[in-house]
């Protein structure tokens, strides 16, 4: 038998992600995504995007996602590859995901992600989804 979630407890951990990111921080970087969200950040910090205090929407089936874009400028040049959200203290990582332009295949969708020093960017989509089993 399969270990299977209602949608119910799949909202309930959805919405538990989601407060983990409030008033926390999304930081883009060059390169490969490191293999775990516990290894040490790889390649160079291009943006910080600083979240909302209600950073994601309340889930619905099993699913919530970044409840407004978030505005940001670039610290650094370079193509953006992957991103870290982390909680409020800046310090404890919540997860790792790719970082694309829209239709470019990243979880994390940025409005650039060939990026220039002083580029005025948005963080305009990301979703995060419970899984059912």
């Amino acid at each position: 038998m399969a270990n299977r979630l209602s949608t119910a407890q799949r909202n309930t951990l959805a919405d538990a992600y989601g407060d983990s990111l409030n008033s926390g921080s999304f930081k883009v970087y060059t390169g490969t995504q490191p293999t775990s969200a516990d290894d040490t950040a790889t390649g160079t910090l291009l943006v910080t995007f600083t979240l909302p205090a209600d950073a994601m929407s309340a889930a619905a089936s099993g699913a919530c996602s970044l409840s407004a874009a978030v505005n940001g400028t670039a610290v650094a040049a370079g193509t953006a590859g992957w991103g870290r959200f982390l909680k409020t203290d800046g310090t404890t990582v919540v997860n790792d995901v790719a970082v694309s332009e829209s239709g470019g295949g990243g979880e994390a969708i940025i409005s650039n992600a060939t990026i220039a020093v002083d580029d005025a960017l948005q963080l305009t989509s990301y979703t995060w989804t419970q899984p059912a089993s």
